[in-house]
């Protein structure tokens, strides 16, 4: 992370300066932080007033389809709740979204218990209270597959399971739930007041089944144990429906992921990026 003069920081990203009139007192300092690809934000350091964040609207958010409008009408409703786990959303802008700083330690390793608790939480939030367009899973694969044809990205080794994983999987319909889509240590922060979940910019409203087979994926977890404690938390009598739920969606999160980390390999050359997204084809292969 690097540290700056607010000046600096408006210099080395323009779009800060689209805060200018929003705060009462000229910011003294920035940082950048440390985060994934998407989320190159900025911690802002306020005279007399609690630090918040930036998180600019830019050509990377776009490419992965994020939009600052959406979540930030995700983190306004979720503001209301009895016990707040996300941060506050301050001001919004066609330049990005300013939310609130959660002070804290980031959690260091995932816990099937918290994770699945607090999936459980998230997706029983009332969606009527969303005013937003539910995710939908073939227009999301297909826009990361037309994203990698723009990029003259070789794709021939892997055309064969994006047409294979493309489909939605055959399921009993689930209600429609509140998702995070990215839950894991990662994102999670712990407080005196508890763990709060950061970085709400994929979160939609989806098959919570999906949700949690992306959880369970990203953190190399047990899938019938996570499924098991899910179902407990949330008082889910027919355990078997949801594991079955959980399995048909995890090559399709794991497409997802493939192709999300191909398109950054295509952006940076992160070697990185390169492996993780050929380790995923080697699953999928099997």
């Amino acid at each position: 992370m690097a540290r700056m003069s607010w000046s600096e920081a408006c210099q080395l990203d323009p779009s800060l300066a689209s805060l200018t009139h929003f705060f009462r007192e000229t910011p003294t300092v920035a940082q950048t932080l440390a985060g994934g690809l998407t989320n190159r934000c900025w911690k802002i350091d306020i005279p007399e007033s609690p630090s918040a964040v930036w998180r600019p609207a830019t050509d990377v958010t776009q490419a992965f389809s994020i939009s600052r409008h959406q979540e930030f009408h995700i983190l306004s409703a979720l503001k209301d709740q009895a016990v707040q786990i996300s941060p506050e959303p301050l001001y919004l802008n066609e330049q990005g979204l300013l939310v609130q700083w959660i002070e804290g330690d980031r959690v260091v390793a995932n816990d099937i218990e918290v994770m699945t608790r607090l999936l459980s939480q998230i997706h029983q939030f009332p969606t009527t209270k969303l005013p937003i367009v539910p995710f939908v899973y073939t227009a999301r694969i297909d826009h990361y597959w037309f994203k990698l044809q723009s990029m003259s990205a070789e794709l021939g080794a892997i055309e064969s399971l994006y047409k294979t994983w493309r489909t939605l999987p055959n399921l009993s319909e689930a209600p429609l739930s509140l998702c995070h889509f990215d839950l894991g240590c990662h994102n999670m922060i712990k407080t005196p007041q508890g763990i709060k979940v950061i970085d709400w910019e994929y979160a939609s409203l989806a098959d919570p089944r999906m949700d949690l087979a992306m959880t369970i994926d990203m953190s190399d977890v047990n899938l019938l144990t996570a499924v098991g404690q899910y179902c407990q938390h949330r008082n889910i009598a027919d355990l078997d429906l949801w594991i079955e739920g959980v399995k048909a969606w995890m090559p399709r999160v794991r497409m997802l992921a493939m192709l999300w980390y191909l398109i950054a390999f295509q952006m940076w050359e992160n070697k990185e990026m390169q492996a993780a997204a050929e380790r995923i084809k080697a699953q999928l292969d099997t």
